[in-house]
């Protein structure tokens, strides 16, 4: 796939700077444009060491662009779910509902509980705060 632009980072042009021939340094900068326009693998060998060494650095970062570039194109569909991961959300949305019930049904047995709670015997504790509750409500004026 050809394309017609690329990212090029400062920390390229720092580590290719560091190439003290300009020939060598004019090279490694072909091979980059070339390997990230157009795919091509550059010739390590027919490079210099410096050259070559900046290359093998600075060629992942080009080839994820490229990795980009392409799924950009078709829209994200190289970025499938997974077999276990799409089930995995299928179950979540499945059991939603299932556990608004759930909570539903909780709720319901609470006040229940509540209500039930009421009409059984006070004990100790309960009678006090029934009696503190009874005084705060007589101080406060209210009838409720």
């Amino acid at each position: 796939m050809d394309r017609t632009q690329f990212t090029f980072y400062e920390s390229f042009y720092k580590a290719l700077a560091r190439i003290r021939r300009a020939s060598d340094r004019a090279r490694a900068y072909d091979a980059i444009v070339r390997f990230a326009l157009y795919g091509e693998d550059p010739d390590l060998e027919a490079l210099s060491p410096d050259a070559a060494i900046a290359l093998e650095v600075i060629r992942p970062n080009l080839a994820a662009g490229r990795r980009k570039a392409r799924a950009g194109k078709k829209g994200g569909e190289s970025r499938k779910q997974s077999g276990s991961k799409a089930a995995a959300n299928g179950k979540q949305t499945e059991s939603k509902p299932e556990a608004k019930e759930k909570q539903e049904q909780e709720r319901g047995q609470e006040e229940e509980r509540g209500q039930m709670s009421s009409s059984l015997p006070l004990t100790g504790g309960e009678r006090r705060g029934e009696a503190l509750a009874e005084a705060l409500r007589k101080l406060r004026g209210c009838s409720c």
